[in-house]
């Protein structure tokens, strides 16, 4: 009885802490993104009055790094959100329509590269719909970033009993390490020195798909 009392005391304490973890990374992000935000702003304008091109190149460096560190702590937040144990409002949701709604996510460059393959047939799901599109648009997000040169495909088909949506590219792939590793979280593959990104996507796409009562697989 007093092993069980540990164990249960233990776990009791680590979801007190994880929770609290999550509760910070939230509330640090809110309380972070306004003032980086005028940051960004002051830096925008800095760049257009440069008084050289060095100082431009300066500035336009401290901006760029400004934006990664906004786009990590939009992530952040992300996960923290995700990471909630409170279960999202579930409905019925058409697939056919999540799908062919996903370009609209992305500016005009991106959707023109987007191809998008429905099913022949009615496709609901039982789930959150804001869960299903976070999780393909992190997919969708990361296929265009690796894969710049080529078109991304969006399939819907039936599976056994489930629905199946596919996100592929024409990309360069990933070595055994880069799927051993893919959802740990800031992990950045052999292909990504050249992209610009966190390391959060697909641990964001992961958690979006099992929040919406699916399984992903690379």
């Amino acid at each position: 009885n007093r092993a069980v009392e540990q164990i249960t005391r233990a776990f009791s304490e680590r979801s007190k802490a994880e929770a609290e973890m999550r509760q910070f990374v939230a509330d640090a992000g809110h309380q972070l993104r306004t003032p980086l935000t005028v940051i960004m702003g002051y830096l925008s304008g800095m760049v257009q009055r440069a008084n050289s091109v060095q100082q431009a190149q300066t500035y336009a460096t401290m901006l760029a790094q400004a934006r990664r560190m906004k786009y990590l702590i939009d992530d952040l937040i992300t996960l923290a959100r995700l990471e909630h144990p409170n279960a999202s409002a579930v409905e019925i949701v058409d697939m056919n329509d999540v799908c062919e709604r996903l370009p609209l996510s992305f500016d005009d460059a991106a959707r023109a590269r987007i191809r998008v393959r429905s099913a022949h047939e009615p496709a609901y799901v039982y789930a959150n719909e804001s869960d299903i599109t976070g999780g393909l648009c992190a997919l969708v997000d990361n296929a265009l970033k690796y894969a710049p040169s080529g078109p991304v495909e969006i399939a819907l088909a039936a599976g056994n009993s489930h629905w199946v949506v596919s996100v592929g590219d024409h990309g360069p792939g990933m070595t055994g390490e880069d799927l051993r590793s893919a959802y740990d979280r800031f992990y950045r593959g052999s292909a990504s020195e050249s992209v610009e990104g966190t390391g959060l996507g697909l641990a964001i796409a992961r958690k979006s798909v099992e929040r919406a009562r699916g399984t992903m697989l690379i």
